[in-house]
């Protein structure tokens, strides 16, 4: 899913640093759209805010934090520093790839890939993220233990598999 999406960027910016908001049609990739992570960028000073998160987000991160500032989920998680990843996008005008955990449910690390992609507006001044998290990769105990399903083992509810 990553990887579609970042061939789909890169032809979109057509030789620019970025693609302009308006050069993104997301109707060309309706399998993202529950796993998208939109964010508007503010230069001066810095802010990145969330516009929209799809609910397969929703879902496996237990919480719906649109409208929120992208520092409010260092503060819920053992997460990344969603600032500094944004930051570090708006400083090269470049996409963001990686892995990161889920926060946690039981006592164990699921971990799932994400990217980031940076968009102008018009004038090529970035002004919105396009992310995606991509769950594809996870085995079904991951996803259960994502979902806050309790998986029981030889080593007792809660221990994986």
């Amino acid at each position: 899913m990553v990887l579609r999406v970042a061939r789909y960027w890169r032809e979109k910016a057509a030789g620019r640093a970025m693609p302009r908001i308006s050069d993104i049609d997301l109707l060309d990739l309706p399998e993202i759209a529950p796993n998208l992570v939109v964010a508007d960028i503010r230069a001066e000073p810095f802010e990145a805010r969330y516009r929209l998160v799809g609910p397969d987000v929703v879902r496996f991160m237990h919480w719906d934090f649109t409208g929120e500032d992208v520092g409010s989920l260092k503060k819920r998680s053992n997460s990344l520093g969603w600032r500094e990843v944004y930051g570090f996008l708006a400083d090269t005008g470049r996409p963001v790839y990686g892995e990161n955990i889920m926060p946690p449910i039981v006592n164990r690390d699921v971990i799932y890939a994400f990217a980031i992609f940076p968009l102008s507006d018009e004038g090529g001044t970035l002004v919105r993220t396009l992310g995606l998290e991509d769950y594809t990769n996870l085995t079904p105990a991951d996803r259960a233990f994502a979902e806050g399903e309790i998986l029981i083992n030889q080593k007792g509810p809660g221990s994986g598999v």
